[in-house]
């Protein structure tokens, strides 16, 4: 991990100022995700498999504080809107809500297996989990968490084998649709508004697991880009019915990666295993690699 680091700073030194280092974490982050601009400014909380989400100072790196109490690695941690809550997620089959500003627990919202992401719409009113007990849960975070349970709960899909189908990642739209990648290569369009809990659109992108999804409008319009297999899909998050494009990428999601589109939708930036090796790993070592997929231009 030195070297790979040395030679991170190594090359950035001839190109202005080097990134910014964040020390404290004692074993690999499964994500990191930036707050949006608030009154205080930018936060950045990351999630980590040794089980201590930390909050940043966005701007500076400069650590705020620990969330400390779930018991297991945590695989996904995200901010509201405001920066004045934090979501995780756990192996400890349970969801936690943090207040952001004192760092205390609010609420343990326990699951029935892994959860593998959090995220809170837009307007912070909702929070929604999901992971390997296979369905995606929908907590009312104004009405009081863990006072009644799940606001909703939408139903698993089982395997071939009768196994329940583990879900990835999910992603608020601004529109207050839930969208969810699942390992069976599916991705579901959700709508929490209405009744039932059929999706209002499936877009299957293949065999391979969905590893990472984002939601975007830029250049392109309302896009999300699903990582896949080899490849990115770049999927119209209006319609929900085509894929603007396709992009084969250096790098493959099997285990982990993901790819984050520009917003002037000309480049895309993409992180995972390297093809004939093993899966992700630190820059300059091991299998992991990255780099530009692109240009990505309108269809």
């Amino acid at each position: 991990m030195a070297a790979a680091l040395q030679e991170l700073l190594s090359e950035h030194s001839s190109k202005g100022p080097p990134p910014i280092v964040c020390p404290g974490h004692t074993r690999p982050l499964a994500e990191v995700s930036f707050s949006p601009e608030t009154p205080d400014g930018y936060f950045l909380v990351s999630a980590c498999l040794d089980g201590q989400p930390m909050l940043r100072d966005a701007t500076t790196g400069d650590w705020i504080g620990t969330f400390a109490g779930h018991k297991g690695a945590v695989w996904s941690a995200k901010l509201c809107s405001e920066a004045r809550l934090c979501a995780t997620g756990s192996g400890d089959f349970s969801a936690k809500v943090w207040d952001a500003v004192t760092g205390n627990c609010l609420a343990t919202l326990d699951h029935r297996h892994v959860v593998k992401c959090v995220d809170f719409s837009s307007d912070r009113r909702l929070l929604a989990t999901v992971g390997k007990e296979g369905a995606a849960r929908v907590f009312d975070v104004e009405a009081g968490l863990g006072a009644s349970g799940p606001e909703r709960l939408f139903g698993a899909r089982d395997d071939a084998d009768g196994r329940k189908v583990t879900v990835n990642k999910c992603a608020w739209t601004e529109a207050g649709l839930l969208v969810c990648g699942a390992a069976d290569g599916k991705v579901s369009v959700l709508d929490p508004r209405v009744d039932g809990d059929d999706p209002i659109a499936i877009i299957d992108v293949g065999k391979d697991a969905v590893m990472d999804l984002e939601l975007t409008n830029g250049a392109l319009g309302p896009t999300l880009t699903v990582c896949s297999g080899e490849q990115v899909h770049l999927v119209d998050a209006v319609r929900w019915t085509s894929t603007k494009k396709v992009i084969d990428c250096p790098v493959h999601f099997r285990e982990e990666g993901g790819a984050s589109l520009r917003a002037d939708g000309k480049e895309i930036v993409v992180g995972g295993g390297r093809h004939g090796g093993g899966g992700p790993g630190a820059p300059g070592g091991g299998g992991g690699g990255g780099g530009r997929a692109g240009p990505a231009p309108p269809p």
